[in-house]
């Protein structure tokens, strides 16, 4: 329901869950050494092992404002989101952070935020906050296995990737990949660049007219690609979003 679009994980997870090396990402803290320590800021330090949510995927429950609500989140690389929440879900509008055991869900443009201190992979317990003040507690139980990336999707080591709702400093300027297949540059109001996504391909122009940039979607951070029809390449760093300021 589009009332749930943009909500605050902040809730507590009990028991650490998946396998090594599955859908999320953890990996071993060095001998001797606190995990704390070992951990990047982007990972919860989970029972000796560091704990990323990229990849990870879950079934949300809650009682919302309107009542009673169920749908799914699939949490992609570079900070992206797939729900089904409601019809116009899509992960141009939809992304994620973690700071340690921070867990922040955002969906609907910021509308809505899930948030959670994770203590473990397998269960989410937490609140959720919407633009209007109004809050609800939910639960999100974590579904384990293969699942197939969608169509528009490149698969990456343990997590699937789209381009949508991702910037990206390309030639001194900051591109954007909006929904819809829009392409735009420095926040210009004119947007007439187009983008498409097939699996790993990915084809864009900048403006009408422009020569078709081309890439294999193998990286979350970076992009490097040539030109369709003409000579030279081109490489892109993607501008990472911030989150804004957590209100309690």
């Amino acid at each position: 329901m589009r009332g749930l679009a943009a909500l605050l994980f902040c809730a507590s997870i009990a028991g650490c869950g998946g396998p090594a090396g599955g859908e999320s990402a953890v990996r071993d803290g060095r001998a001797g050494a606190r995990a704390e320590d070992d951990c990047a800021p982007q990972e919860a330090a989970l029972g000796g092992t560091c704990w990323s949510a990229v990849g990870t995927r879950w079934r949300v429950d809650a009682e919302g404002p309107g009542g009673a609500y169920h749908f799914t989140l699939a949490l992609l690389a570079a900070g992206r989101v797939r729900a089904d929440d409601h019809d116009g879900a899509s992960p141009a509008r939809d992304e994620w952070f973690q700071d340690g055991t921070l867990l922040r869900v955002f969906l609907g443009d910021r509308f809505v935020e899930y948030r959670t201190r994770v203590s473990n992979g397998t269960v989410l317990i937490g609140e959720a906050i919407n633009v209007r003040g109004q809050r609800w507690s939910f639960r999100a139980d974590r579904d384990f296995g293969e699942a197939p990336c969608a169509a528009d999707e490149a698969h990456l080591d343990a997590a699937c990737m789209t381009v949508a709702g991702t910037r990206w400093e390309l030639d001194g300027h900051v591109v954007a990949f909006l929904d819809e297949g829009r392409v735009a540059v420095d926040d210009d109001a004119d947007v007439t660049g187009r983008w498409e996504q097939v699996g790993q391909a990915l084809s864009f122009t900048l403006e009408e007219g422009a020569p078709t940039r081309v890439a294999e979607v193998e990286d979350a951070s970076e992009l490097r690609g040539t030109y369709e029809g003409r000579d030279g390449s081109w490489s892109a760093t993607r501008v990472r979003s911030l989150p804004p300021v957590m209100h309690e």
